[in-house]
């Protein structure tokens, strides 16, 4: 799987017009390696996703934001450090180009599941790997 991102990294930036065409196959694939064990794929994982997200026209990303925070938003909650630890850089990537999907349906007041879009599992997310939960600050008088 690395050889194939990196293979494919260098095929869509030598040929950035192939990318409109396979974008959803390629999202669908990529997420999935967000939260490999192998460190190797997910750091080949998360430059090729700088790559797509550099080339592709922000309107032919913008349908795919929820499979990729979805799939980092479990890779946050992952049983090893080493891959919330990298989920958070791929979460880094993702605020630079779906700020607004990252933080949709955050609420202080009640993080649910429930809530539309990505922005509660993000937070619970974040939340579990500060070992807080989102009424702390709340309680502390920190808001």
């Amino acid at each position: 799987m690395q050889d194939a991102l990196s293979v494919l990294e260098e095929l869509i930036q030598t040929n950035p017009q192939l990318i409109d065409s396979s974008l959803a196959i390629i999202i669908q694939a990529t997420a999935r390696q967000i939260g490999d064990e192998d460190i190797n794929i997910r750091r080949t994982t998360l430059s090729f996703l700088r790559c797509i997200l550099n080339i592709a026209p922000s309107t032919s990303l913008r349908p795919h934001a929820n499979t990729l925070l979805l799939f980092t938003a479990s890779a946050l909650s992952h049983i090893f450090p080493e891959i919330r630890i990298d989920a958070s850089k791929v979460l880094d990537l993702l605020i630079d180009y779906f700020p607004t999907d990252v933080v949709e349906g955050w609420n202080i007041d009640s993080v649910t599941f429930a809530s539309k879009g990505c922005g509660p599992r993000i937070l619970q997310s974040l939340l579990a790997l500060l070992h807080a939960s989102p009424r702390d600050g709340i309680e502390q008088g920190l808001n």
